[in-house]
């Protein structure tokens, strides 16, 4: 089995928006993560280990999904009404939304990417990208249209700002999304680590060191 140092991730326009490399290959051709993993392998780590992984993978999802699919070019924002619907109840927003967002996907092809926020008095609102501007059902609705990189990435920080430790996930949820989203090409390659220009990083649960731009 062959493994790899590098990885690049390509948008849907053929544009490399991630390349990292490892100072040794541990990227396992077409498995996700760069570890070579076991069955089990969350088990060796304690609660909250896993907790900043997941987090970690969240933010990663929702980063991919928007560079990839370059046509998510709305940046909205969802509130709700509480003469239209129960601002406080999740299962009930839950419900009314899925059912809205699943008509939207079916009958308009509607792509979208949401990350949840709760107010500190407990309502909900959701802020994220989509590929059309439609009027919202159950409350007020803000539509940015997105016509740089830079706008696209300080509202993919914005919204991956929310996925933190703290947060309180929506029905069990960190981030919603539609089925019909493309996920980033991987290009694989092994590389020379010390004279690869970018960012070192360091990941406390990988005992590796790696670079990124």
């Amino acid at each position: 089995m062959k493994y790899y140092n590098n990885v690049k991730k390509v948008d849907l326009n053929g544009e490399i928006y991630q390349d990292m490399v490892f100072d040794y290959p541990i990227i396992e051709k077409g498995k996700k993560g760069p570890l070579k993993r076991k069955e089990g392998h969350s088990s060796f780590y304690d609660q909250a280990e896993n907790e900043k992984r997941a987090l970690r993978r969240a933010k990663t999802c929702v980063t991919d999904y928007v560079k990839t699919n370059v046509d998510l070019s709305n940046f909205v924002t969802y509130t709700l009404d509480s003469e239209k619907i129960n601002r406080y109840n999740e299962k009930e927003i839950y419900k009314k939304m899925r059912n809205w967002l699943s008509d939207r996907v079916k009958r308009k092809g509607l792509k979208y990417v949401l990350v949840p926020e709760m107010h500190k008095d407990g309502a909900w609102h959701f802020h994220g990208f989509t590929n059309l501007a439609l009027d919202w059902s159950y409350g007020f609705y803000l539509n940015k249209e997105i016509k740089s990189l830079k706008q696209r990435d300080n509202g993919i920080k914005y919204i991956t700002s929310y996925v933190k430790k703290d947060m309180v996930k929506f029905n069990g949820r960190r981030y919603l999304h539609s089925r019909n989203l493309e996920k980033p090409e991987k290009v694989y390659d092994n590389v020379d680590f010390d004279s690869f220009d970018g960012k070192i990083l360091e990941l406390e649960d990988i005992a590796v060191r790696m670079k990124i731009r």
